[in-house]
């Protein structure tokens, strides 16, 4: 699956990231909350998640703890301003990947 769902509340990091994405002919789909992202999960197949912790409706992990206690495997990667070694541990204790 070469489709990604970008989860992130800030519009010029999301452009960035598209616009780099689709340069090597990724295709993107781009969620500001997590709400809208929850739905397009349930609809849509997805080979990777880019995932923001902090959102307009909550904590991006939250998403992340649903998913893998659902047994779902997609890869996860955290795109996050915070940088504290617990918030990093904390992520990759919810099951984002390394």
């Amino acid at each position: 699956m070469n489709r990604i769902i970008l989860v992130e509340d800030n519009d010029r990091l999301s452009k960035m990231v598209s616009t780099a994405l689709q340069k090597v002919g990724i295709e993107l789909d781009i969620f500001a909350n997590l709400a809208m992202a929850k739905h397009a999960l349930e609809a849509q197949e997805y080979g990777l998640i880019i995932l923001d912790r902090g959102l307009p409706d909550g904590e991006g992990l939250s998403l992340l703890k649903t998913l893998r206690q659902r047994s779902v495997t997609i890869p996860c990667l955290v795109l996050t301003a915070r940088n504290a070694v617990h918030d990093r541990i904390e992520g990759l204790e919810t099951g984002a990947d390394d």
